[in-house]
């Protein structure tokens, strides 16, 4: 601690605003001077008093922390009660002061650890020491004890919780009633009020479908959970009991249990406040002035959860369960060159949990022998009650004629047996695949030169192995008499030493560049035949506009095909869109192709064919 002394005549000259300036600076640098605060836990409890099933408030307020990496809270529930963690909540504070032109910036960080404790029975409930660890250092709180006390039942309040004493099965939709009864006394001194049941505290065993929407004249009821509060929708009734008469108020949900077990549900209970005295406000309306809590519980239940029965369980079963349940399948395309992608779409609908919900093996839907199938697993996507599964297959075999009528089973947990369904066939037309070999390249280089493919393949060989044609050139072209004259093997006249370096150089680039030409050729001869082959299968869609029009659409689309198959990563959907196209126009029933339509699809395969080849272009460069 500071204290500032100033004598009476000295104290008299300073001015007001310089004097609290100085107070402030001396301040704030023996603030910014102490010490750090060492981090530290304090446990805080809501007050008693403590009854048992209701939940309460407990708290770890943390200090001294960082403000990063984010703790982490630990603790063990007590023997006789659940603890619940809630969350962290991080509460960061800046303070930032301007004393004579100089800036200081301070910053607090603290943590609070929330935690519900609910206690489970009567007596002494011990809480161990709660734990926060940021990095490498842990801080405890110290040891806690609180007593609770039960709650007698109020006989004025009832809840129950209705659900299927039989066991049912996992996936069911299986229908839940919680109905609050309320004795007509209590109406109008209910202040508030807290229904609590683990069955909607589970969301990972047991979901619910979404409820339907509120009509303005219904009844709600709040069920308070771990996460969140529902507001379900619920309906008002009156029913007598016990000659009291009650307002009961009914919430009905669909309840989908996701996996198989045994599970003990402890009784639903409901916490209330009372109002047993009122007083007048200002404008003379009632104002609780006196509340007391009041209490109910259900009994205990238990739901048994059973998978799907493996006997009797057929191959088509992936997961259904339920109702009603429809299977259909799509194809993009039925016409089809052997080797051509498809794409099957398969929906499936029914009155079922469709999340789960698979597709049986492909490999027993279509044969692999016949149909080459995906290797990874395929994920279907829910739309609007269906889900669909797209699967892009190919068909290998040319014989196939259709997509056969393919199963599909559910199980219906009503019947307790499965149920199962077929698509309907779709009908293929499939295409033997065409392939271009390395004699269809020359023949078509060479139709188009006016050549004959067999004499240039002999002249050819004939070339390699030093036959006549290499004789045949060396007699036409050139003259191999050896000069042996001196004179003539000196350099011509007027032609200067500089001039004949700059022919050495020119001569030398020549052949360097000549070099490098054989070198880049040599080192790739696939690359040429390549370019052939392309070259070649333009060609032919140029010559199919002059045919007629049922082959001309036939060459063109075949063409292109085998151009976009060479070069798979160069073929963009519209080479894929327009094979298509040309398909259905051949195959349309009573329908001929006009001869502007196939000048105009000519057109259109030479851009195709173009691009492709511009792109192999582009990656060679």
């Amino acid at each position: 601690m500071m204290t500032l002394l100033l004598e009476a005549p000295f104290a008299g000259r300073v001015l007001p605003g310089a004097l609290l300036g100085a107070v402030l600076g001396l301040i704030l640098c023996s603030a910014s001077a102490a010490p750090a605060a060492s981090p530290s836990a304090q446990l805080r409890v809501s007050r008693a008093p403590y009854h048992v099933g209701i939940p309460m408030e407990v708290q770890v307020h943390v200090s001294g922390f960082e403000r990063e990496p984010e703790p982490t809270c630990e603790a063990d529930a007590p023997e006789g009660g659940s603890l619940r963690f809630i969350g962290l909540i991080p509460n960061v504070s800046t303070q930032i002061s301007i004393v004579n032109g100089r800036t200081t910036r301070s910053e607090t960080v603290s943590f609070v650890c929330q935690y519900q404790l609910t206690p489970r029975r009567e007596g002494l409930l011990r809480l161990s020491p709660f734990r926060v660890t940021q990095d490498q250092q842990t801080l405890e709180t110290t040891a806690y004890t609180i007593e609770a006390e039960a709650l007698k039942p109020d006989p004025k309040l009832k809840l129950k919780l209705r659900i299927p004493d039989e066991p049912v099965f996992v996936g069911q939709q299986v229908p839940v009633e919680i109905e609050w009864w309320v004795d007509e006394r209590l109406q109008q001194s209910i202040q508030s009020y807290e229904i609590r049941s683990g069955l909607f505290d589970d969301p990972d065993t047991f979901r619910f479908l979404p409820d339907q929407k509120n009509p303005g004249n219904q009844q709600t009821l709040n069920i308070q959970t771990s996460e969140d509060q529902l507001i379900l929708p619920a309906q008002a009734r009156e029913e007598r009991e016990d000659n009291n008469r009650y307002v009961v108020i009914t919430s009905e949900r669909t309840l989908i249990p996701l996996r198989a077990g045994q599970f003990r549900l402890e009784g639903a209970t409901v916490n209330a406040n009372e109002v047993t005295s009122w007083r007048r406000d200002l404008f003379g309306g009632r104002r609780p002035a006196a509340t007391r809590p009041i209490f109910a519980k259900d009994s205990d239940r238990t739901l048994v959860v059973k998978p799907p029965p493996a006997a009797g369980r057929p191959d088509s079963f992936s997961g259904a369960v339920g109702k009603g349940f429809s299977f259909a399948v799509e194809t993009d395309r039925s016409v089809v060159q052997a080797g051509d992608p498809i794409v099957l779409t398969f929906t499936v609908s029914g009155s079922g949990e469709l999340g789960p919900v698979g597709l049986p093996s492909l490999e027993d839907l279509l044969p692999p022998d016949r149909f080459r199938l995906p290797d990874n697993e395929i994920a279907g996507q829910v739309v609007a009650g269906t889900k669909a599964f797209r699967v892009p297959v190919r068909v290998i075999d040319e014989t196939v004629t259709e997509i056969p009528a393919l199963p599909y089973s559910w199980f219906d947990p009503e019947l307790a047996e499965y149920q199962t369904t077929y698509s309907l066939p779709i009908a293929l037309s499939v295409r033997p695949a065409q392939i271009v070999s390395a004699d269809d390249v020359v023949s078509a280089r060479s139709d188009a030169t006016g050549s004959n493919p067999k004499e240039d393949r002999a002249d050819s060989a004939d070339t390699n192995r030093g036959g006549p044609e290499s004789r045949s050139f060396a007699t036409r072209e050139a003259d191999l008499a050896i000069e042996i004259d001196r004179d003539a093997l000196k350099a011509q006249p007027g032609l200067s030493t500089s001039s004949q370096w700059v022919l050495y150089g020119l001569s030398t680039l020549g052949l360097l560049a000549a070099w490098i030409f054989s070198r880049r050729r040599d080192a790739s001869p696939g690359r040429a035949q390549q370019r052939a082959r392309e070259k070649a299968l333009r060609t032919r869609i140029e010559r199919a506009r002059h045919q007629a029009p049922d082959q001309a659409l036939t060459e063109i689309a075949a063409a292109l095909r085998e151009l976009a198959a060479s070069r798979p990563e160069a073929v963009s959907q519209e080479v894929g869109d327009f094979i298509a196209a040309c398909d259905d126009i051949l195959y349309a029933p009573g329908e001929k192709p006009a001869e502007k339509r196939v000048q105009e699809n000519a057109d259109r395969a030479l851009e195709l064919a173009d691009a492709i080849i511009t792109h192999r272009t582009e990656d060679s460069e």
